[in-house]
């Protein structure tokens, strides 16, 4: 009977980045993170697009936490699955929470920079193959703690070597190109479920000059959380920060199709 929480991670990631954060979460509702198809633990979907990747989040939410709607929270290119997740299945979501998901708002059809897949290596060792992760886009990180533990999640052990988890990068996907964007900016714009956006103060890839753009896209009923000192990747600078924001979105907001 408890509120349900799905996690949703970044392009390339894994569930395991948010190992850090799904405990303070699960104080009173039930939480899971999920490994997107083709990556992590996940296998590539057949057929490969942004329709199985969303219906993916639908079924896990479908198989562990029953048929009451629930949160979406979802980071950078997970914002963009989760957001089509919520179109394609209206009724399971309850409320949709996106974190430093960069929605291309120049209407420039490109595939930024960050999201570019690193060429697939294979190391002798774990040991070479940890020092090598490096997060995308690249920034400092104080929490040595939490990115080894990113870190040792996204290689495996294969024949002759260790190398990256991941076995599809998105946007090498011909059904993932940079369209994308703006297909998800006009599915979030109609969304009538509450929505709200959190992201890092110091980010590049959703930076502050961006800000009222966002907000015409969630609503201008809905919040914008920043994290202070927090970078595109704000799990790994600032986890207490967007866990008091989350639990706050959590806790109850109001937006589009739902009365304050």
């Amino acid at each position: 009977g408890l509120p349900g929480v799905v996690l949703v991670h970044g392009n390339g990631a894994h569930g395991q980045w948010w190992s850090f954060i799904a405990p303070f979460l699960a104080r009173g509702r039930r939480v899971v993170a999920l490994d997107l198809g083709g990556m992590g633990d996940s296998e590539v979907p057949v057929p490969y697009g942004p329709e199985a990747l969303a219906d993916q989040i639908a079924a896990v939410a479908n198989e562990l936490l029953g048929t009451d709607p629930v949160t979406l929270v979802a980071h950078s290119f997970g914002g963009l699955m989760a957001v089509l997740a919520a179109s394609r299945h209206p009724a399971r979501g309850d409320r949709l929470i996106i974190i430093d998901t960069p929605f291309m708002l120049d209407d420039h059809e490109r595939r930024p920079r960050g999201f570019r897949s690193p060429v697939k290596k294979l190391y002798p060792d774990f040991a070479t193959a940890r020092q090598r992760f490096r997060l995308i886009p690249e920034q400092p990180c104080d929490n040595d703690f939490i990115f080894d533990h990113v870190a040792r999640h996204s290689i495996k052990a294969v024949e002759g070597g260790w190398t990256w988890k991941f076995t599809q990068t998105p946007w090498h996907a011909t059904t993932l190109d940079s369209s994308l964007w703006r297909r998800v900016r006009v599915t979030l714009v109609c969304l009538t479920l509450p929505r709200a956006f959190v992201r890092g103060e110091a980010s590049a890839l959703c930076p502050a000059e961006t800000q009222p753009a966002w907000q015409s896209l969630v609503g201008p009923a809905s919040p914008i959380v920043v994290i202070p000192a927090a970078r595109h990747h704000v799990m790994l600078d600032q986890p207490l920060a967007l866990v008091t924001a989350l639990d706050a979105l959590l806790a109850g907001f109001d937006g589009p199709g739902r009365p304050a």
